[in-house]
C-alpha cells in the first residue's frame, strides 16, 4: 500500500521511490517559502518514518565546505541519537522554476558526500518549486562535480 502524501504518521514504512516522493510531498504540504530551505527528515533502520523534521532556512544557493561539514555532523548526530542504522531524506525548497539548477545538484552532492564521509545513508533527495516536487538521483549529484 502506497503512502498517502496528505497524511503520513511516524512508524509508516517507506517501501519504494513512490513512497519517498509521497513523504517529500507531505513535508511540503503547505505553501512554499519565498526563500531557500533545506528540510531534513529521518527514517529508522527499517525505513520507517521517525517523525523527525528539521527545516534549515535561508541557506545559500550553493553550500560551502564549512556548512557542508556542519550539516553532515548534524545528520550523523541525529541518526546516532534518534535513528541508529537509519537514513536521511533531504528536500530542498526554493523559489523559481522546475528546471534543475547547479545549486540543486550542489546540495544533493553535498549531502551524499557527507553521507560517504560519515557513514550514513541518504535515502533520497528532492527539489521543491512552485512546479512541484521532483527527485534528484545520485547521477544528478555527480553532475555538480563537473
Amino acid at each position: 500500500m502506497a503512502l498517502d502524501p496528505t497524511h503520513i504518521s511516524p512508524g509508516e514504512r517507506v517501501a519504494d521511490d513512490g513512497d519517498l516522493l509521497s513523504l517529500a510531498q507531505f513535508v511540503l504540504r503547505d505553501d512554499l517559502l519565498p526563500h531557500r530551505c533545506l528540510h531534513l527528515t529521518w527514517l529508522d533502520d527499517g525505513d520507517r518514518v521517525t517523525g523527525l523534521l528539521l527545516p534549515l532556512g535561508a541557506i545559500p544557493t550553493v553550500p560551502d565546505a564549512e556548512r557542508a561539514t556542519r550539516f553532515g555532523d548534524l545528520v550523523r548526530t541525529v541518526i546516532d541519537e534518534h535513528a541508529p542504522g537509519g537514513s536521511v531524506v533531504g528536500i530542498l525548497e526554493r523559489p523559481g522554476g522546475a528546471l534543475i539548477q547547479h545549486g540543486d545538484r550542489a546540495w544533493n552532492s553535498m549531502l551524499r558526500a557527507q553521507g560517504v564521509r560519515l557513514g550514513f545513508r541518504v535515502r533520497g533527495f528532492f527539489v521543491a518549486t512552485q512546479a512541484g516536487v521532483r527527485p534528484l538521483a545520485l547521477d544528478d549529484a555527480l553532475l555538480a562535480l563537473l
